[in-house]
C-alpha cells in the first residue's frame, strides 16, 4: 500500500492502517478557533505538551543516543524545558546536551553554561563515539541534492552514516509561535524577497525560481485560511507551520534521516497551534514563552538571552499572574512502555 503513495501535497499526513488495509490523508492546518491561554484549557493543553515530551524523553534514552542543541535563544531554552524531568539523568549515559563552541557563537556558549550549571549537568560532555560507517561521496552530493535542490541556504555534508539510533531535538519551529515574522518583515512580498535572495546556487540565478516557489506557497496560505489580501500580517503568523516546517526544517529532518539520525522537533507539536498567543490587553506573542519558561525552568529565569533578546516585562508580570492562577499539578513520574512498531503508521 505505501508504494501506491507517489508524492503528498505539503501539508498533508498519510495516515496507513497496516491492519485493515486502510490509506487515510488529512489535511494539517492551524485550527481556526484558537484556545485562550489565559483560561484552564489553555494551560491543560500546554502542561499536557510538556509532560508528553518528557515521557518520550524517558523512552527514546532506552533506545539509543538522545542529544540536545542548547543555544541562546529562545527557541532551545523553551525546549529544555522538556528536558526537566525528575526521571531524566541530564548527565546519563545516553544524553548528551551540546552547544557550539566556535567563536563565533562565543556568547551562546556562556549562556548555555549558565544553564548547565543551574541544573547541574555538564554541557558538552565527551560521550564514547557512535558507531558509523563512511558512505560515498557520490551518495552524500546525491542526498544533498535530493533533498536541498539549491534552495536552503544550509550547506554541510555529512560523510557518515549511523549504524544505531540517535535522537536529536532541535528548537525548529519556535519562531512560528513568537514574536518574528511580523516583526522582521513588512508584510509577505517584502519576505519573499529577502528569503529568496538566500540561494546557495547564485550562478544559476536560482533567486527568481526560488521566489516564485514561496510567493506561490503564500497564495496557497492565503486560499486556505481565507486571508484575501497575501500582504496581510497574518499570512506570515502561519508561515512557519504551513510553508517553512516542509521546506526548510523538512528538509534537514530527511537529510538527516538518510544519515541515519532522528530529529524531533517539539514546537512544531500542533497543540502549542492550537493555543492563542494573545491575551485581551497584551498582544505580545512571546507570552507562550515566558509562560513556558517561568512554569517549568524557573532556575534560569535570571540567565540573559542572547544578541540583547529581551521579553517584555508587563508579559512577564502577566505569564506570572497566569501560572498563579493555574498551577502546574503534572510532572512525569513513570514512562510507558515505548512501542517502535505500531500498527498506525503516520509518514
Amino acid at each position: 500500500m505505501i508504494h501506491e503513495i507517489s508524492a503528498l501535497p505539503k501539508g498533508w499526513l498519510a495516515i496507513i492502517d497496516k491492519q485493515a488495509r486502510r490509506l487515510e490523508l488529512v489535511k494539517k492546518r492551524i485550527p481556526n478557533q484558537r484556545v485562550a491561554l489565559d483560561s484552564q484549557e489553555g494551560m491543560e493543553i500546554l502542561d499536557a505538551w510538556q509532560l508528553k515530551w518528557s515521557r518520550r524523553l524517558c523512552q527514546l534514552q532506552q533506545k539509543g543516543r538522545v542529544s540536545l542543541a542548547l543555544s541562546g535563544g529562545f527557541d532551545s531554552r523553551a525546549l529544555f524545558s522538556c528536558f526537566v524531568n525528575p526521571l531524566l539523568d541530564l548527565n546519563g549515559e545516553n544524553l548528551n546536551i551540546f552547544s557550539n563552541t566556535h567563536p563565533s557563537t562565543q556568547e551562546d556558549l556562556e549562556i548555555s553554561q549558565a544553564i548547565a550549571e543551574r541544573y547541574g549537568f555538564t554541557l558538552n560532555r565527551a560521550l564514547p563515539p557512535v558507531e558509523s560507517c563512511p558512505i560515498s561521496g557520490q551518495t552524500f552530493l546525491d542526498i544533498f541534492f535530493l533533498t536541498k535542490l539549491g534552495f536552503h541556504v544550509q550547506t554541510h555534508f555529512n560523510c557518515q552514516a549511523m549504524k544505531s539510533l540517535n535522537f536529536a531535538f532541535y528548537g525548529g519551529g519556535g519562531e512560528g509561535l513568537r514574536n518574528y515574522w511580523s516583526v522582521n518583515y513588512h508584510n509577505t512580498l517584502h519576505f519573499i524577497e529577502k528569503r529568496s535572495m538566500g540561494s546557495i546556487l547564485k550562478r544559476l540565478n536560482s533567486a527568481g525560481a526560488s521566489g516564485r516557489c514561496l510567493l506561490c506557497a503564500a497564495q496557497e496560505v492565503s486560499a486556505d485560511y481565507g486571508v484575501e489580501d497575501i500582504n496581510d500580517k497574518r499570512i506570515l503568523d502561519l508561515w512557519e507551520y504551513n510553508v517553512l516546517a516542509g521546506n526548510h526544517f523538512g528538509k534537514y529532518y530527511y537529510q538527516n534521516f538518510l544519515h541515519g539520525s532522528i530529529i524531533l522537533m517539539p514546537l512544531f507539536d500542533t497543540c502549542l497551534y492550537r493555543l492563542s498567543p494573545y491575551v485581551q490587553g497584551n498582544q505580545d506573542k512571546n507570552l507562550l514563552f515566558a509562560l513556558i519558561y517561568q512554569r517549568y525552568t524557573p532556575k534560569i529565569m535570571d540567565v540573559k538571552l542572547d544578541k540583547g533578546k529581551r521579553i517584555d516585562p508587563a508579559t512577564m508580570a502577566l505569564a506570572s499572574r497566569i501560572n498563579e492562577k493555574y498551577p502546574l499539578k503534572s510532572v512525569c513520574t513513570q514512562p510507558p512502555e515505548l512501542t517502535i512498531a505500531d500498527h498506525r503508521i503516520r509518514i
